[in-house]
């Protein structure tokens, strides 16, 4: 594996350990990874819903407030242009914990590094004679499809420790590939990943002129420019009460149970003190100051 590594590495900042073999998982564990990219898109899909009906003050507008706290509000703003609404990560992975009883998801990550490692890898131990999901040329094959005729993989220098692992992906995918920089970058009218994470916005220059671009449907970008659906703040917004009957409309029945039983439990972390009266669910604690001292 050592010997088989591009010249530069795969990753910035550090050194690897190398399994000498893949890890494994059962045939009913595959099955169930292999079967959660349709309810996690589905679950993404219902999120964006939700936050447009709550803007648009056809839900509690308190769901769109709290989820735009901390964000600037120009790219609050551009997540809710009418040309958005049909917008969706082409990429996501689930931050998957395997427990005793099946996987706990931690986080969707839209914007996940480790394409390209994975990429690698799958190929190496496929050549070692290892069955790997999605075959040697999976992921490769995959990042192709989002942008069959190429495009700009726009790296940011506070995600450069990735750098080297999407150059060699693009390497592989061909000549009509290129990673850019994404604090240099001006629109060229190519097809874009976006692999910056938007708290980073102020460093790139053109990052307002390619939301508004990617709104008015001259641009393609993916991720796109919707910072709501980068917060983990909607895994605990799921288990939340007051939005029971609304996820139990949004989602299908059997897309809900799914996303229940991976997503653990959760509280959103709010400072507001309790009625004297009201606990926090599952803790039997009155504050957050009483869950700090458990």
């Amino acid at each position: 594996m050592r010997d088989g590594l591009p010249e530069g590495g795969l990753f910035g900042g550090g050194a690897w350990r190398w399994s000498p073999e893949p890890l494994k998982l059962t045939k009913a564990e595959a099955r169930q990874m292999m079967s959660l990219g349709h309810p996690l898109a589905k679950f993404q899909q219902a999120c964006d819903g939700l936050y447009r009906r709550s803007a648009a003050g056809k839900l509690p507008v308190w769901l769109a407030e709290l989820l735009d706290k901390g964000k600037p509000e120009w790219l609050a703003a551009i997540q809710r242009e009418p040309g958005m609404a049909e917008q969706f990560p082409r990429v996501i992975r689930p931050d998957l914990i395997l427990t005793e009883t099946g996987f706990a998801m931690s986080e969707l990550d839209s914007v996940p590094g480790g394409i390209g490692v994975a990429a690698w890898l799958s190929q190496v131990y496929s050549k070692a004679g290892f069955d790997v999901l999605g075959g040697p040329d999976g992921m490769i094959d995959g990042f192709r499809s989002l942008m069959p005729e190429g495009g700009s993989v726009l790296v940011s220098e506070e995600a450069g420790d990735y750098r080297p692992e999407m150059q060699w992906l693009t390497g592989q995918l061909g000549d009509s590939w290129e990673v850019r920089s994404a604090e240099d970058y001006t629109p060229d009218g190519k097809a874009l990943y976006r692999f910056f994470e938007l708290f980073d916005w102020e460093s790139i220059s053109s990052v307002k002129k390619l939301a508004q671009e990617a709104a008015e449907g001259k641009i393609k970008i993916t991720p796109p420019f919707k910072p709501h659906l980068e917060d983990k703040l909607w895994l605990a917004l799921l288990w939340s009460p007051a939005l029971k009957k609304i996820w139990e409309q949004a989602l299908r029945g059997n897309h809900l149970q799914r996303l229940r039983e991976l997503v653990p439990f959760g509280w959103v972390l709010d400072p507001q003190p309790l009625p004297p009266h009201a606990g926090l669910p599952r803790l039997d604690a009155h504050s957050w100051d009483d869950v700090a001292g458990f």
